[in-house]
């Protein structure tokens, strides 16, 4: 990921454009962090991601000065592993996945949060193994 993105910063500088460091939405200036998805963190439990994660969200936030991490699902069994990832810049969840109020208690005041309503308002799944029916 972090040779990728120089790589991609340096065709986008050298065609005279801006470059977005984002592998997600949204627009943040160069410089500001790189913007991820890390979908896959809401089916791990915090010991994993400790291990499998943590250690590579601090290597793109020490190389990009921040991280920008959307997560869909409920990820608020993470909230210690969070704390161990340096840098959190900002998180972008659906509040109808992950219940706000806690969201907001846990990271209020130190990283920025928006927040957007998924398509689980009105719909609700018992699980994975529900939704995805697979033969």
């Amino acid at each position: 990921m972090v040779a990728f993105a120089k790589a991609q910063r340096d065709l986008v500088r050298g065609l005279g454009a801006e470059f977005v460091p984002s592998g997600f939405q949204p627009w943040i200036p160069d410089g500001a962090g790189l913007s991820i998805a890390n979908d896959a963190s809401v089916m791990l439990p915090p010991a994993l991601h400790d291990e499998f994660s943590v250690p590579y969200l601090n290597r793109l936030s020490e190389e990009f000065g921040g991280v920008y991490i959307h997560s869909c699902g409920n990820w608020t069994h993470l909230f210690p592993a969070w704390k161990k990832s340096a840098g959190c810049a900002a998180w972008n969840s659906g509040a109808s996945e992950t219940p706000f109020g806690p969201v907001a208690r846990h990271f209020g005041r130190r990283t920025a949060l928006a927040c957007r309503v998924g398509q689980h308002r009105d719909i609700k799944y018992a699980g994975m193994a529900t939704t995805w029916r697979i033969s």
